[in-house]
């Protein structure tokens, strides 16, 4: 899934935020300088149902299924490499059990 996919369905069950488009931050004018500034959108980082989070949640989860998916490809390709090592036709086992 994309992150405008993530987004999307958090915006479907998430808060709007009254602050900013729901990315977390707003532009504010620097009571110093005078200058533009990033600030840190306090309703999207603490609101519990705010789309920002929910956003956020999905693309946490998806990162982790997907080092996990990487660690899953290390192991079979690690399993692979030992069965060449030891003389075993993975391929051949697996097209064996395909036409069992």
């Amino acid at each position: 899934m994309s992150r405008d996919q993530y987004d999307e369905r958090a915006r479907a069950i998430g808060v709007p935020c009254p602050d900013c488009d729901n990315v977390g931050w707003y532009t504010d004018t620097d009571p110093a300088t005078g200058e533009a500034m990033q600030v840190q959108c306090e309703f999207c980082e603490t609101a519990p149902g705010s789309v920002f989070r929910i956003a956020a949640s999905y693309r946490a989860v998806a990162a982790e299924a997907r080092a996990e998916t990487r660690e899953a490809d290390a192991r079979v390709c690690e399993l692979l490499s030992f069965h060449d090592s030891i003389g075993i036709d993975f391929a051949a086992v697996i097209r064996a059990a395909k036409e069992e």
